[in-house]
């Protein structure tokens, strides 16, 4: 296929995993791995259809400040109790 066996084991992963989506739904005698090949073989050839690297991992930000933490967190506490008393109270449009 090519010269390069990163791009055909690529290829061959793709190929196994839309044969495996396909067998079963064709008719009886039909080759799931040779009618996967082909419409990959199409996709690449005429639709210029290339794998694409899974971009890296995006890096940790860093630790977020506690306070910062406690503080949203003692805010939300606050207002669920004030949505909760609401409720209570029969106000339901808060």
């Amino acid at each position: 296929m090519t010269d390069k066996p990163e791009v055909d084991r690529h290829h061959e992963r793709a190929v196994a995993a839309v044969a495996h989506l396909l067998r079963g739904r064709l008719l009886p005698g039909m080759d799931a791995d040779h009618i996967a090949r082909q419409a990959l073989d199409l996709l690449h050839g005429d639709h210029d259809y290339r794998r694409v690297p899974r971009s890296p991992r995006i890096p940790d930000q860093g630790r977020k400040d506690p306070r910062t933490a406690i503080r949203g967190a003692e805010e939300a506490r606050k207002l669920l109790a004030e949505r909760r008393r609401a409720r209570e109270q029969g106000d339901h449009d808060g």
